[in-house]
């Protein structure tokens, strides 16, 4: 078999050669063109070729590279997007997430297995832990609800106080008003 062609005949590549971050320095070297090795380029080229998947994948990081070249970033970094961004976003197919998904909750269905042999029943477990928090809501209730009353009448008097000078203001205001006409007449 030559060096051009895959396992599967010549022409064809691996689906299992899929790998996003050669994608990713392929469509991040559109900026640099000497981080790749023309025959790795070449590699990943004939295997976008022949997967859409992956073909995909890599229009749609070099339409996300185009936007970013377009955005006004300072001219010292490079426009490109970030290594550590590209392999934080997420590459797993479906079904990895669905393994992984059941995984969890077969590890969840562990846990309260064991709870239950350890005579710590979840349910009576999980009462309790909502019952404090309930309790907590009620105190913290009972403690406004006493603030309220105790500050409540100390209010009502500084409302008070407030009224009685707006209305000594105004009859100032309108004793004013009426001295200033009489002298104009």
């Amino acid at each position: 078999m030559s060096s051009s062609e895959g396992p599967l005949g010549p022409g064809r590549l691996d689906p299992y050669d899929c790998d996003p971050e050669k994608i990713f320095e392929l469509a991040d070297t559109s900026s640099d063109p000497d981080r790749l090795a023309l025959e790795q380029e070449r590699k990943i080229q004939e295997h976008l070729a022949s997967c859409s998947g992956c073909r995909e994948l890599y229009e749609h990081e070099l339409d996300l590279n185009n936007f970013l070249h377009y955005l006004a970033f300072s001219e010292l970094r490079p426009r490109s997007v970030s290594r550590g961004v590209v392999m934080a976003l997420p590459t797993r197919s479906v079904e990895v997430r669905i393994l992984w998904g059941l995984l969890a909750t077969a590890l969840l269905a562990v846990v309260f297995v064991s709870l239950e042999f350890t005579s710590t029943e979840p349910v009576f477990l999980a009462m309790s832990i909502l019952s404090t928090c309930w309790g907590f809501i009620v105190g913290a209730a009972d403690a406004t609800r006493e603030i309220f009353v105790t500050v409540g009448p100390i209010i009502l008097y500084v409302l008070a106080l407030g009224a009685l000078a707006d209305v000594f203001v105004a009859f100032v205001i309108i004793f004013l008003r009426r001295r200033r006409r009489v002298r104009e007449a």
